[in-house]
């Protein structure tokens, strides 16, 4: 998502962890088996495009890599949970839960053309990148930090508590 080759219709609507997480609304358990299942069928076929895959893998192996505590990722990864709830709880097995959904992704990307490369690498941008896509990323996350302190609201279907929740999103933005 930081290449700025990489920016296509992809980056236009919710795409990467929070589509993945926002997916396990409340009835995906009629349809497959276990939460990995679910993520397979959600990410489709080995056929097709792998960029969307790709985004979300860059995702997750930020995260994975970054110095967000378990307790930051389980928070990010609950405020993904659709009003009814669904998501798989992961407290305590946070950064495993990542490996899981990269070893579903993976392949997958892969299979669909990925390179090595986009499946293992990204750019760095925070906290102390170079390039011109960290000083964007240093920018943006300023303004996502903004757009955070807005959040002032529990909404009553909300699963994560509302001050922990806003420290990890600008611990996300400012460190990931």
């Amino acid at each position: 998502m930081h290449d700025p080759a990489a920016r296509n219709e992809w980056v236009v609507f919710d795409l990467g962890v929070t589509a993945l997480g926002a997916s396990f609304h409340g009835d995906w358990v009629l349809d497959s088996e276990d939460e990995l299942r679910h993520v397979q069928a959600y990410l489709g076929p080995p056929k097709g495009d792998p960029t969307g895959v790709t985004l979300l893998i860059e995702d997750l192996l930020r995260l994975h890599d970054s110095g967000l505590d378990g307790d930051e990722l389980n928070l990010l990864w609950r405020s993904t949970d659709p009003p009814h709830g669904g998501s798989p709880e992961l407290r305590g097995a946070e950064r495993t839960w990542l490996e899981s959904l990269l070893a579903v992704a993976v392949p997958l990307a892969r299979a669909r053309g990925a390179s090595e490369a986009d499946c293992t690498t990204y750019h760095r941008c925070a906290p102390d990148g170079t390039s011109a896509a960290a000083v964007e990323h240093r920018c943006l996350a300023a303004e996502v930090v903004g757009m955070v302190a807005l959040l002032d609201q529990a909404q009553p279907w909300a699963h994560t508590p509302l001050e922990q929740t806003r420290h990890a999103l600008v611990r996300c933005a400012q460190t990931v």
